[in-house]
């Protein structure tokens, strides 16, 4: 039995206990029935659930106010907003943690053929530039590590959407921003962690190039689905509506950025491979010359 005496002490040492360990962002995210099975919680249902988590710390509280504390001192206030803001955190490093998986595969399509695919944002068939259109992108060949991290691109965003449309802003915010990360991660991280590989492998120099160019284009088609997002009948909008087409421009800023960086990193590696080419034409003349 809890007496009213210790009532406050008990509920200040709950609390953080509560949000650490029974209610963690885990208990949100957890998949144990057999329609989440598979593809994990569905976006659109995590604020449903971050309500329900945190009405759980409701139902513990009654059960000890039942057995002796005194209810007007023993209150547990776990607001929605500190679940869901560890819910955003968690779904965000597992995004970025899957393509940082991918990206350590990179250096293995030097000598894996299989480590190579067709691109996957690609048309069957070339098409003359005059003819081209936006969401254009010639057939080329691209790294399966691209492959991977422009498939979590576009998932992530997809759940984004659908967490904003289950009326979670920040979870969506969150997931948008884990998008961006991934395709600026590969940008970043590959020169980092298999600088040493590209430097003495053509086939890598060309597929980094052809996979910026591929999460380039991603992000650009991106950027322009955001831009133009739906408006509510008659052109209005609820406050919610208007939150969360605030965040998809916020997004389509920062998709741009991203875009940009990835055609400077193509450009660069491009101009090491004409550097490259013309020295060894250079070496090559001036040998038959001897």
């Amino acid at each position: 039995v809890v007496g009213e005496k210790h009532s406050a002490a008990l509920a200040a040492a709950l609390q953080p206990w509560l949000v650490n360990d029974v209610l963690p962002a885990s208990a949100v995210l957890s998949v144990q029935r057999p329609m989440y099975s598979d593809t994990g919680v569905p976006a659109d249902a995590l604020r449903s659930r971050v309500l329900a988590t945190s009405a759980s710390a409701r139902v513990l509280q009654t059960a000890l106010c039942a057995r002796g504390a005194d209810p007007a001192t023993f209150v547990i206030n776990i607001d929605v907003s500190d679940i869901e803001r560890a819910v955003c955190d968690e779904c965000r490093g597992q995004t970025v943690l899957r393509a940082r998986r991918a990206i350590g595969t990179f250096a293995d399509a030097r000598l894996d053929g299989a480590q190579m695919i067709a691109c996957p944002l690609a048309t069957h068939e070339y098409v003359l530039p005059a003819e081209q259109t936006l969401d254009y992108f010639p057939p080329c060949i691209v790294s399966r590590a691209a492959a991977v991290v422009l498939d979590v691109f576009s998932s992530t965003r997809t759940d984004a959407l659908h967490a904003l449309a289950g009326g979670s802003t920040a979870i969506g915010d969150a997931l948008l921003a884990a998008a961006c990360e991934c395709v600026d991660a590969y940008r970043v991280d590959v020169p980092l962690q298999h600088g040493d590989d590209m430097r003495t492998s053509l086939r890598l120099k060309v597929l980094y190039y052809n996979d910026c160019m591929m999460l380039k284009h991603a992000c650009q088609q991106a950027a322009i689905m955001d831009q133009h997002v739906p408006q509510g009948e008659n052109g209005t909008e609820s406050q919610a509506g208007q939150s969360d087409n605030n965040i998809r421009l916020k997004s389509s800023s920062e998709m741009a950025v991203v875009a940009s960086r990835l055609g400077k990193a193509a450009e660069s590696v491009m101009a090491n491979i004409r550097h490259a080419a013309e020295k060894g034409l250079v070496d090559n003349l001036k040998a038959a010359s001897r």
